[in-house]
């Protein structure tokens, strides 16, 4: 009973978004020009980093898609999405257990999330192409298994159930088409890993700095 209803306020809250973004498709963003709907779509790789020595540097892999919104005010633009990420890392570290002993290995975790971009843009038009810039923040959901556990259970990655990061990039139009590179900036910590013990220490805590490859059709 209680996974269903875990399971019914994600899908609640994934149907809110799109229908959010349906509905401010049909606005008017001024006199010249309509809302676009869309479809993104694309790969991030991310640097994680932690707070102490005992855990390395890692890249991360992953991928997203999701509807996407764009629309003029003012000469500048906006877009919003609502993306479905997931990321998968494995990090080499050293752990202490109940023991004081010290346990090195390769961990493997992975995360799902629903990311919320909103952007700022402003463009230069060539015809039926042109180029453009953008900036904004990016607020990301949890929806995954939010702990992990690492080296036979001494302890666990605790993802965070939101963070929010910043985006800055760019981009090139082509028709209908639209290709944008950027470079999100984490402000705040992603996770942490904790001892799966009485103590429920947190031995380190992880973020990552991500770069998104990304390409989107507009209808």
């Amino acid at each position: 009973m209680g996974l269903n209803c875990i399971k019914d306020r994600k899908s609640s809250l994934w149907g809110k978004v799109l229908l959010s973004l349906c509905l401010l498709a049909f606005l008017p963003a001024d006199a010249d020009a309509q809302a676009k709907l869309g479809l993104k779509g694309g790969i991030d790789i991310s640097e994680m980093s932690f707070s102490e020595d005992a855990f390395k540097k890692s890249n991360r892999t992953g991928y997203y898609i999701g509807p996407t919104l764009k629309f003029p005010v003012f000469g500048l633009g906006f877009d919003i999405s609502a993306l479905y990420s997931w990321r998968n890392a494995e990090v080499k570290g050293v752990l202490m257990d109940i023991n004081d002993e010290a346990q090195e290995g390769k961990y493997k975790f992975s995360d799902k999330q629903i990311l919320v971009p909103i952007h700022v843009r402003y463009g230069i038009d060539f015809g039926e192409g042109g180029i453009f810039a953008f900036a904004g923040p990016q607020f990301g959901f949890n929806i995954g298994d939010k702990e992990k556990s690492l080296k036979d259970n001494v302890a666990e990655w605790r993802s965070r159930d939101s963070n929010l990061s910043f985006d800055i990039g760019g981009g090139l139009t082509l028709g209908r088409l639209e290709l944008t590179v950027n470079y999100n900036i984490p402000l705040g910590r992603a996770g942490e890993v904790r001892l799966k013990d009485a103590t429920d220490k947190v031995l380190t805590k992880g973020t990552y700095k991500t770069w998104k490859i990304s390409a989107a059709y507009y209808f």
